[in-house]
């Protein structure tokens, strides 16, 4: 769980730096007639609207999903979009992968926990072990098997 945060972390604090970046280009032009803020009637917006929109922006881009609803006009706009449409394939591969990292752990204890649980259903049989036995083996086995002790393994 820890390194699912982590990621969601890491891609929000991403987002968050892009969408900054974004508006931040615009105020350094000095809010130009063509930049999104004006040409998109922005102007007017207090600055937590701005920045929502900047979030929205920076998230299409980076997710490559770019709906176009909102798009790069003036010449820096454009240069920060192509860098973050680069950037932003290495953020959505660096995301996927440790999600499927994730999730694979997540698969890995699953069936080291079943095939304990197998390996205890097969022995308290063989044993003739007293159901009530089993059934605290069993919890113990539940209980702690997501530890992550080598004696566990």
């Amino acid at each position: 769980m820890g390194k699912l945060i982590t990621v969601l972390i890491f891609v929000s604090f991403i987002i968050h730096m892009v969408g900054c970046v974004w508006h931040w280009i615009a105020e350094l032009e000095g809010f130009l007639p063509g930049c999104w803020v004006v040409r998109y009637g922005f102007m007017d917006k207090d600055i937590e609207e701005k920045y929502q929109i900047s979030i929205y922006w920076a998230f299409t881009t980076l997710t490559t999903v770019g709906y176009g609803d909102i798009s790069a006009y003036t010449y820096n706009e454009k240069l920060l979009a192509i860098a973050l449409m680069v950037f932003g394939c290495a953020v959505y591969s660096f995301t996927i992968g440790n999600l499927q990292t994730i999730l694979n752990e997540i698969d890995e204890k699953q069936y080291h926990l079943q095939t304990k649980l197998d390996t205890l259903l097969a022995f308290s049989q063989n044993a003739d072990l007293p159901p009530d036995l089993e059934k605290q083996i069993s919890m113990y086995i539940n209980n702690n098997s997501f530890n992550e002790s080598p004696i566990s393994k």
